[in-house]
């Protein structure tokens, strides 16, 4: 019972004790008018406070709900990017091997992140970071899985999605931020990524075809970075 309705109960409640000790009626009934104010006084105090006291405690306990999620929230969050980290990511990343959906794992990671930071600073970094994130948000599809899982690396999850879709999709957010001039910190620069990605047809668990992704990206880094590359085992 909500505690509008308990209130309501309550009150009404009270309020049918007084009229029906008004009558001379209930269980407040003395020999003495006084005897009786004195009874219903205390019965109606004593009610207030309990009632006062039971919404106090429901209040609190809806609070401390609301910390608890909003405590699991963060620490499954990566507050730069507003994406999963790494510990939200994986578990949701298993579950779909539960569910016996097709899907495909991607790994993006910005090319020459070091040498931004020693260049320009963290704090570009940092904005280098925040604009990836948005572009991959803009990209992705509701039902994807986006997460960023270290320093500059991210992970996607392309769930239910066509073979032919994949790389027109990755594309989109590869050639976003190739094509965008950063200006942060009075500093305008280019920046560029390097993605590889895996393909649950293989029959692999989310692990693995994360792991094969990680190799994939390799091979895109190694190639000359800023480029798709797909797994083949």
């Amino acid at each position: 019972m909500s505690r509008f309705y308990l209130s309501i109960f309550s009150g009404l409640t009270m309020l049918f004790i007084i009229l029906a000790t008004a009558h001379g009626l209930g269980p407040f009934i003395h020999l003495t008018p006084e005897e009786t104010n004195t009874e219903m006084m205390a019965f109606v105090f004593s009610s207030t406070l309990t009632i006062f006291g039971v919404s106090l405690q429901r209040a609190q306990l809806h609070r401390t709900e609301q910390d608890k999620q909003t405590a699991e929230k963060q620490a499954s969050y990566d507050p730069l990017s507003g994406l999963l980290n790494r510990r939200g990511f994986m578990p949701t990343l298993a579950r779909l091997d539960n569910q016996g959906r097709r899907y495909c794992v991607a790994m993006l990671d910005i090319d020459n992140f070091k040498s931004i930071n020693d260049n320009h600073g963290h704090r570009v970094g940092d904005r280098v970071i925040q604009i990836l994130a948005q572009i991959i948000h803009n990209r992705c599809r509701s039902q994807d899985i986006t997460a960023r899982i270290g320093g500059e690396e991210f992970a996607l999850v392309l769930v239910d999605i066509a073979p032919d879709e994949v790389e027109p999709l990755l594309e989109a957010i590869r050639s976003t931020l190739a094509n965008m001039s950063i200006v942060a910190e009075q500093q305008t620069l280019y920046c560029t990524i390097s993605i590889g990605w895996a393909d649950s047809a293989s029959g692999h668990d989310g692990e693995t075809l994360l792991h094969h992704a990680d190799l994939a990206l390799y091979q895109a880094k190694s190639a000359g970075k800023n480029r798709i590359v797909a797994f083949s085992g």
